[in-house]
């Protein structure tokens, strides 16, 4: 028997790990790891059907931690969120499944800079649009969204539904860990000045529900940065009671500048530049910005 050579990995074999029933072209893959990864995107058809693409493909195709990455991550753990849900085809018979990425914010700059890291990670336009306020109580945003189902999975399987920080970031360089912590930090961080006549102090912080903060915190200090006491607000929000309880960390400023973390929301960065020109704190390098 003549041996044949896999097109993914350049392995030669004799017969095939894999085979599927559906599918004979499986005989030129060495095995399914590599049928996966050479397999091209199958489009959701029929009535209420999920389609017929193997739920570790986005293991494969995400495999590789990358700046942009890791920013969407620490994003997704903070203010974005996955959709999954039923629409209907242009026949106005069939349904499929969408998945889809979003984020919402009232800050222009930070979603603008989200869409260009999806851009660069899925190699396709995001657009950006504003959506006006449905009552006083609410607010005006900005919200970008974008349809893709390997990276919806990947997203809900690596933290559980946003319950965990994945491993792939406790296991990377302090470099990605940065970038992780730059989206958390535009999601939910702050940066207050003090209120007090003739105190030029700043306070850099987060806060956020759930077993997520103590997460945070534990790879802020991989990072050199310290953080103070662990509080708890229990107030309500716009008059209803919260599901749990609001935890803040308050971080050291000093620390936070002098590690190179920025935030790509223009109004507190611009508080932190000027702390840091009044304290004379040059000897700090600023992480570089993903996307111009």
């Amino acid at each position: 028997m003549e041996a044949k050579t896999c097109p993914v990995c350049g392995r030669q074999f004799f017969k095939s790990k894999y085979l599927s029933r559906n599918n004979w072209d499986t005989k030129k893959y060495c095995s399914r790891k590599c049928y996966i990864i050479a397999m091209p995107k199958i489009e959701n058809k029929g009535r209420f059907s999920k389609g017929n693409i193997p739920s570790n493909r986005s293991v494969w195709l995400f495999r590789e931690l990358t700046p942009e990455l890791s920013y969407i991550i620490g994003v997704y753990l903070g203010d974005g969120c996955v959709n999954v849900g039923q629409v209907l085809y242009r026949n106005k018979k069939d349904y499929c499944w969408k998945y889809e990425f979003s984020l919402g914010a009232i800050d222009k700059d930070f979603v603008d800079y989200t869409a260009k890291c999806l851009k660069k990670i899925l190699g396709k336009d995001v657009m950006v649009h504003f959506q006006k306020a449905k009552n006083k109580k609410s607010q005006d945003i900005w919200r970008c969204s974008v349809a893709n189902k390997d990276l919806c999975e990947w997203l809900k399987k690596i933290t559980r539904n946003k319950q965990k920080i994945p491993y792939i970031i406790w296991n990377a360089n302090n470099e990605l860990k940065k970038y992780f912590l730059m989206g958390i930090m535009d999601s939910e961080g702050y940066v207050e000045k003090d209120k007090r006549p003739n105190h030029n102090y700043v306070s850099v912080g987060f806060s956020m529900q759930g077993l997520l903060p103590d997460q945070i915190v534990r790879l802020f200090q991989q990072i050199g940065v310290r953080h103070g006491k662990r509080g708890v607000d229990n107030r309500t929000f716009n008059g209803k009671k919260r599901s749990s309880s609001l935890i803040r960390y308050r971080l050291n400023t000093m620390d936070f500048i002098r590690s190179g973390l920025r935030f790509n929301i223009a109004r507190k960065q611009k508080r932190l530049d000027d702390y840091a020109s009044i304290n004379n704190l040059n000897d700090y390098t600023p992480i570089n910005s993903l996307v111009s």
